[in-house]
């Protein structure tokens, strides 16, 4: 079977206001909440989590990862919008990174009903973490709120996951890389391949295959590891016309029209010309989530993964 897997930055979701939990799910916003890019109510359905799984289907998404949370509450409440876009299911909230500054950072994962989880975890991509391993559990437990060590720090939680049909185990884990200078983020990009290898190599996770879809706030490109895996970036820009187009633009993923939400994977590109033709993952995004840093939902389109 084909699956999707899909990463949503929440933009500083914290749970509570519920018209922004109105607006995610794709349900009527009164009037009176509606931001001025909207310009007036669109139709149900043209807008949230519902317009995303509308428009992936018949495909499934099996798996979905959303940054950019304030609290573990809210991280909960990310989790139950999901059923949007993956049907009931499970939900996973990780403590992901940590400033100087003091603001922290969560993520959730929901894994569709159905999907085996056969192991979740953590790892860093954090300088002084460059020699820990990647942590894997068979089971959730308190080390999902702990914070690993290091003042400024980013993490990957992942989950090991067995897709119907597939021959393969796959890890799919999620990265918001906001360290807060581009140095900072770029050294976090050299380090990801290196952290798909800790994943690839721990006996608990047993995963063939490692995928990061996220925020990485840096261009896609090509990434190689000191132990000889290979990310490859799968990405593609929203296309014309936005849902909202006062929002973004064509092309890019966030409101200033940058492609900075995609996938890495150590999986080879798709290639029609071998003999026989070579499947592979395909990128997509929605802008049904994109309504800019005004307005209810993110600054950041939808990122999706197709997985042959």
């Amino acid at each position: 079977m084909t699956a999707i897997f899909l990463h949503q930055n929440m933009r500083r979701f914290g749970g509570a206001a519920p018209a922004r939990k109105q607006a995610f799910r794709g349900d009527f916003v009164p009037k009176l909440a509606w931001p001025a890019v909207w310009g007036s109510s669109p139709p149900l359905g043209a807008y949230g989590f519902q317009a995303v799984k509308a428009a992936a289907a018949p495909e499934r998404i099996v798996v979905a990862g959303f940054t950019e949370l304030t609290t573990e509450a809210s991280g909960v409440v990310a989790g139950g919008l999901a059923d949007d876009l993956t049907g009931p299911g499970t939900t996973f909230v990780f403590h992901c990174g940590g400033s100087a500054l003091g603001r922290c950072e969560w993520l959730a994962i929901k894994v569709a009903a159905g999907i085996k989880v056969q192991a979740l975890g953590r790892v860093s991509v954090a300088p002084e973490s460059d020699r820990d391993p990647a942590e894997a559990y068979t089971r959730p437990g308190d080390w999902m709120r702990a914070l690993p060590d290091g003042i400024d720090y980013r993490c990957i939680p992942f989950v090991v996951v067995d897709l119907p049909g597939a021959a393969e185990r796959s890890a799919v884990g999620f990265l918001h890389n906001v360290y807060n200078d581009e140095v900072a983020r770029a050294a976090a990009m050299r380090r990801l391949a290196d952290a798909a290898s800790k994943i690839r190599a721990n006996r608990a996770c047993a995963s063939q295959h490692v995928y990061v879809g996220g925020d990485f706030n840096v261009a896609p490109a090509l990434r190689r590891g000191r132990y000889g895996i290979v990310l490859h970036p799968y990405s593609r820009g929203v296309a014309a016309p936005l849902r909202f187009p006062a929002a973004g633009w064509a092309g890019g993923t966030t409101a200033s029209g940058n492609l900075y939400d995609y996938w890495m994977a150590d999986v080879d590109p798709p290639d029609p010309a071998a003999r026989p033709p070579r499947p592979g993952p395909q990128a997509f995004a929605d802008s049904a989530t994109l309504d800019g840093p005004r307005g209810l939902m993110s600054d950041h389109a939808a990122s999706l993964l197709l997985v042959p």
